[in-house]
């Protein structure tokens, strides 16, 4: 802080004159640097010998040096004796709790002078005697309380100087602030990407930035300040302008974002985005609006265009949506249009199957000689094909289609487990094979339909692969889930082919693609099954050793969950019960009648539901019903339960049926097989002896 940038030097200089003339006393005021700012009263003694002879101007030096020293630390002032024989006093002047310069007084004595120590002094420093003993005649001698009163004086002068400089600092720097402050608030409004304008209660322009005079077609701010909007390049949109503004001025209410058009200085009307907010005094009075507004014209733009494209989007979108519905109610259609035409197919297709294999098996039981036995079994190959090629075929048009949907349910496995092996017993009996399952409590949640077509499946190919040995089916929990493994000691798989097993028509060993051993689907359906139920499959194999096929699956989630319902055992029967068999197809139902009268069942047939009833009104009583699924004017389940109804019994029924859609049997069925055509005469008799042993 410079010392003399905030004291006036010479109305102190004026003031310092004054109290030399009335006391006598010698005042100074210097810088901490030693430069003198203001000299009044300086005695001749000093003046004119001490401070112009370098040895005692040497001593003055000593002096001053020793009373800013002191004061430096602190003192409120300070007095010193100088070398020259004088007494000197200084006094600190602080701004601001900073030292910045000394008020000084002194070349007075306290009491007279020792003449002697003067003139030997003279001497000493060759002065002349004369002219210096009168200078020394000339220094006033003060008492020490005419001292003290003289710094008490001082000091306050000091303090106030202080205050003084302070003030004019807190000034200066307040200026210096000030200004700062609105050239920086100017560079703002003037270098902002907005246009900012401010008017007074008239609504006239009191002030703009650059950019906002540009587009009201002035070349400079000053040009716009007093004029109103009428004098602007939006003469026409000036009353709409002023209305804004009076409501904002009157209301006190900020108008803060809205969009508008105005027209600028080279006639384009563009789109703004405008802000206004009342104008205030320091006393919070309202005087005119402030406001902005920015060109917003690009962006308007953009939005049109997209909402037009929006808008031709949306049309299009109805559009296509319009085309999709159609395409999709013609894919429904078609879909719909497939599955009646493969549920026909299916049905009409495994008729002829089924009439043929009946018609060998009452051939077989007929011939007497072993080589047209063994031509039966050669044709009986083929026509099996024939029925796993279509059984196939469908399963994967259901899976890929989506109409074979999961029912998840929580169920017992050993039921699944016992009908699975069951089934497949009198193939593996025939080979040879011994096939083992062990009870199990386990329970599961999972499909139990969809899950018997996957433990079938790797069944049925484990029988196809195994010559000789053991065929198992296990159950384990691994963790929270359930493992179910079949196992062989069949031909194993080579550890390369593993990866592609599951894939459509991949046999190994069947290079010939030899259809009496299988067509390469089983396990493709069983993957794709297992996929639908978000069950893992899994294989493990040693070439020449066997083979496990497992499927993993989640455990009940309800622990106390049903074990499900088993049909209770029937009351004891004859042998051979008296067989009803209910089909409109008169191939099948001759071939199923010999098939089942050439091992000694005694069998009845009918073509429609009033035959049944008809023969049931005249006292017919059968010990089975053997019905199709499919009659021209009933479904062959209700036709059971009308069965049951008129017998007030609940005789034994097999509902048999070409439709692959039909899954289950009603649970109010009871005692009530499903076997799918075509049928072989084993699985014919094995359910026929399940339900009447």
């Amino acid at each position: 802080m410079k010392f003399a940038e905030f004291i006036p030097v010479s109305e102190l200089q004026a003031l310092c004159e004054s109290f030399s003339s009335l006391t006598g006393a010698v005042t100074a005021v210097l810088d901490l640097e030693g430069n003198v700012l203001v000299a009044a009263g300086w005695q001749d003694i000093c003046t004119q010998f001490h401070r112009k002879h370098a040895s005692t101007a040497l001593r003055c030096l000593e002096s001053d040096t020793a009373l800013a020293g002191q004061l430096q630390s602190g003192e409120k002032y300070n007095v010193y004796r100088c070398k020259n024989g004088l007494v000197d006093v200084a006094v600190p002047i602080i701004i601001g709790g900073e030292h910045v310069g000394n008020f000084f007084t002194g070349q007075f004595f306290f009491k007279e002078p020792d003449r002697a120590h003067f003139e030997h002094q003279a001497e000493e420093f060759s002065f002349d005697k004369a002219r210096y003993m009168r200078a020394l005649g000339k220094v006033p001698v003060f008492s020490e309380d005419e001292v003290r009163l003289m710094m008490d004086f001082f000091t306050r002068l000091a303090r106030l100087i202080g205050e003084m400089g302070l003030a004019r600092a807190n000034k200066e720097a307040a200026n210096r602030e000030l200004s700062e402050s609105r050239h920086l608030l100017q560079s703002i409004i003037d270098t902002a990407p907005i246009r900012v304008f401010w008017k007074d209660c008239n609504l006239r322009y009191l002030g703009c930035n650059p950019a906002f005079a540009a587009d009201a077609g002035k070349s400079c701010p000053d040009e716009v300040v007093g004029k109103d909007d009428a004098e602007m390049a939006w003469a026409d949109q000036a009353e709409a302008y002023r209305q804004d503004d009076r409501n904002v001025i009157e209301s006190g209410v900020a108008k803060p974002s809205y969009d508008e058009p105005i027209t600028t200085s080279d006639g384009r009307t563009t789109w703004i985005r405008t802000a206004k907010v009342p104008l205030r005094n320091q006393d919070n009075e309202i005087i005119g609006v402030l406001g902005t507004y920015d060109d917003i014209t690009a962006r308007h733009q953009a939005e049109e265009e997209l909402r037009r494209h929006k808008d031709q989007l949306e049309e299009t979108v109805r559009s296509r949506t319009a085309e999709l519905m159609l395409v999709r109610d013609a894919a429904e259609a078609a879909n719909m249009a497939k599955s009646t035409f493969l549920a026909a197919a299916s049905h009409d297709l495994r008729q002829p199957l089924q009439a043929s294999l009946a018609y060998l098996s009452a051939l077989s039981r007929k011939v007497g000689s072993k080589e047209l036995e063994e031509l039966c079994d050669k044709i009986r190959q083929p026509l099996r094909a024939m029925g796993d090629i279509l059984e196939a075929l469908l399963d994967i048009s259901d899976l890929e289609s989506g109409h074979l949907q999961p029912r998840l349910q929580d169920f017992a496995l050993n039921e699944l487990l016992s009908r699975v092996v069951a089934c497949a017993e009198p193939l593996a009996r025939h080979k040879g094979l011994i096939l083992s399952c062990l009870p199990t409590d386990l329970m599961v949640h999972s499909d139990p339909k969809m899950l018997e077509r996957i433990v079938s499946n790797f069944l049925t190919n484990a029988i196809r692969y195994t010559d000789k040995g053991l065929i198992g089916v296990y159950c384990e929990e691994v963790g929270d889930k359930v493992c179910i493994s079949v196992s062989d000691t069949g031909i194993g798989i080579p550890a390369g082919a593993l990866d592609t097993i599951f894939e459509d028509h991949v046999q190994l060993g069947n290079p010939a693609r030899d259809r009496r051993k299988g067509l390469g689907l089983g396990l493709s359906i069983a993957k794709r099954i297992a996929d639908t139920l978000g069950h893992r499959i899994s294989v493990r194999s040693e070439l020449g050793s066997g083979s496990s096929f497992s499927i993993e699956l989640p455990g009940a989630h309800n622990a106390t969950a049903p074990i499900g319902t088993k049909t209770p055992p029937p009351e004891a029967v004859q042998e051979h019960p008296i067989v009803l068999l209910i089909d409109d197809d008169q191939d099948v139902a001759d071939a199923v009648q010999m098939m089942l009268q050439c091992y000694g069942i005694e069998t009845y047939m009918a073509h429609s539901r009033d035959a049944v009833l008809g023969m049931l009104e005249a006292g017919f009583n059968p010990g089975l019903v053997l019905c199709d699924y499919r009659l021209p004017d009933v479904n062959g389940i209700d036709l059971i339960r009308q069965v049951r109804q008129v017998l007030n019994s609940e005789v034994p029924a097999v509902l048999m049926t070409g439709d692959m859609g039909v899954t289950e049997i009603p649970a109010d069925l009871a005692k009530c097989g499903l076997l799918h055509k075509p049928v072989d005469v084993e699985a014919f008799l094995s359910t026929i002896r399940a339900l009447t042993a």
